[in-house]
């Protein structure tokens, strides 16, 4: 498993890299300093892009950040 700054470093990458990404918010339990986190816990993250397409059409880029536990 991969600790909170390798993920955070692979989600700045990946958005720095994109040219199609105009923003990015940190959302849900990550963003919340009074949740108490556990193995579970994930990383909420809305990209706000020019053109949603490329990403309905090939979902690929998801798997360079893990296997999908649940889809």
């Amino acid at each position: 498993m991969r600790s909170e700054t390798e993920m955070m470093d692979l989600i700045n990458y990946f958005i720095a890299t994109a040219p199609n990404i105009r923003a990015e918010i940190l959302n849900g339990s990550w963003a919340n300093p009074n949740v108490e986190g556990d193995i579970f816990q994930d990383y909420d993250v809305c990209c706000f892009v020019e053109d949603v397409a490329p990403y309905r059409t090939d979902r690929t880029f998801v798997e360079q950040f893990g296997e999908l536990m649940i889809v």
